[in-house]
Order: structure tokens, then sequence, then C-alpha cells
């Protein structure tokens, strides 16, 4: 995965854009992004300020969901214990997430 980022951040930095009155007709390399291997912490930083919001909101989500399976179970063992791997597969999720960004910050 990291090579095709790195592929792609490449390629757009490479992309030649005229050089505005120059009258030798040679092409100038123009990059927003600069060295795409230098920036990669802040890519990754902008990744994590979307993506830990958006995890948030999805577990409550699941979690509301599984509650309701967990009260509607009618005390049927099956339905109770998918309801509980369930929310707990969800607090896994958003640990491991919330652990990601804290090394993250620790790293950067």
């Amino acid at each position: 995965m990291d090579y095709v980022l790195n592929f792609i951040l490449r390629a757009y930095a490479d992309t030649p854009t005229p050089t505005p009155g120059g009258s030798s007709g040679a092409l100038k390399t123009h990059s927003s992004f600069g060295d795409p291997v230098s920036n990669l912490p802040q890519y990754v930083g902008q990744i994590l300020t979307w993506l830990v919001p958006v995890a948030i909101f999805i577990a409550v989500y699941g979690i509301i969901i599984s509650g309701f399976d967990y009260m509607r179970s009618g005390g049927n063992p099956e339905i109770v214990k998918a309801a509980k791997e369930r929310i707990f597969g969800i607090l896994g999720g958003v640990a491991l997430l919330l652990l990601i960004g804290f090394i993250y910050r620790i790293l950067i």
C-alpha cells in the first residue's frame, strides 16, 4: 500500500507545468505536495483527523443496534451471544483506532 501511495504522489509531483514567460520553452516541475515521503506524517495525520470521528460515529451506531438486538433477544442465548460479540468487537476496534492515534502522536 505504501508503494502505491508513493507512486501516485510521485506521479502527481512530476507533472510538468509550463514556465510562464520562459523563452527556452522548458517545462518546470510543479508540486503542491512537496516530497511525498517527507510529507507522509502529514497525510497520516489528516487521515486520522477524519477517520476517528467517523469511526466513533459508526461505533456508537453499531453499539446501539447491538443493544437493541440484546434487548429483543427474549433470552435466546444465540442472539445474546452474537450481540455481545458485536459490542466487544466494536469496542476493540475503537480501542485499536485510538491506540493508533496515540502512537502516531508519540512518534510525530
